[in-house]
């Protein structure tokens, strides 16, 4: 004979863990599209990442470039001020030098004029 009410038991269970295995399979679907969609978010962040990557070598290129030509921009400044000085030193000779051959002319001048006046005086006739 059938057991009906074992029988029922066994079809209650039968739904109930097919509902369950319903429920796992639409989870499983889910989660499948989620991961599909992660897959894709984690391809967009790579490809961003190795863009920025990228971006950051040039931008790293570029900054030492940049440190470079400062630093040969920084030599030229400290070989220009070098050369100002230099030439500031050298108008300075240039103006003593002009000033001391002013003055020795002067005084050539002067000896000249105090020669000539010394002549005149020994040439000149004397005085009764």
């Amino acid at each position: 004979p059938v057991d009906e009410e074992l029988v029922a038991s066994l079809e209650a269970e039968l739904e109930t863990a097919e509902a369950a295995v319903a429920e796992a399979t639409t989870a499983a679907a889910a989660a499948q599209e989620a991961i599909a969609t992660l897959k894709t978010e984690l391809e967009t962040a790579t490809a961003a990442l190795t863009d920025a990557t990228e971006a950051a070598s040039e931008a790293i290129a570029t900054i030492d470039a940049l440190q470079t030509e400062l630093a040969v921009a920084t030599a030229a400044q400290t070989a220009a001020a070098e050369a100002a000085a230099s030439a500031k030193a050298a108008v300075e000779t240039a103006v003593q030098v002009a000033e001391a051959t002013a003055a020795h002319e002067a005084a050539v001048a002067a000896v000249a004029s105090i020669t000539d006046a010394l002549e005149e005086a020994k040439n000149a006739d004397p005085v009764d």
